[in-house]
């Protein structure tokens, strides 16, 4: 496996790995840490659904900019930022807006539910056809024996 942080020379410069270098380092470091970045995201956002947006907005962040990574730290350590960031995006974003259960009365106490008040009590596509067809044949059945 190639060395992510780089080595440093005689001269006390960083060697940092080439581009082939840095995207298969950035492959195996995603794939031992992907549970922590997660576990980080979700003890952030307590949810579940944000925590692995916020993780796949920091790896394609991270991807994007791999050129960036300067190798002054582990690249863990770099990703585990960005997707610090990221989740932090994800909370600023959360306060705007307004959360509304479908599954709790509006108003009163014996009033429905948003979810109820939001159906559809028409009939669904499928009962419309089965309803046309029958109409069809019944006027059909009807017709011929009504001529004489």
């Amino acid at each position: 496996m190639p060395n992510i942080n780089g080595s440093v020379g005689t001269d006390g410069s960083l060697d940092i790995p080439g581009t082939e270098g840095m995207t298969e380092a950035f492959g195996h470091m995603f794939s031992r840490r992907l549970a922590s970045f997660y576990r980080k995201a979700y003890r952030m956002l307590g949810n579940r659904a944000d925590a692995e947006d916020a993780v796949q907005d920091a790896l394609l962040a991270a991807y994007a900019h791999l050129d960036q990574f300067k190798g002054q730290s582990e690249m863990s350590t770099w990703v585990t930022t960005i997707v610090h960031n990221c989740a932090l995006l994800q909370l600023r974003k959360r306060r705007r807006r307004v959360y509304v259960s479908l599954d709790e009365p509006l108003g009163e106490s014996d009033a429905i539910s948003g979810a109820e008040q939001l159906a559809d009590h028409r009939p669904n596509p499928e009962d419309e056809c089965q309803h046309s067809e029958l109409s069809t044949r019944l006027t059909h059945f009807y017709s011929r024996f009504r001529q004489p």
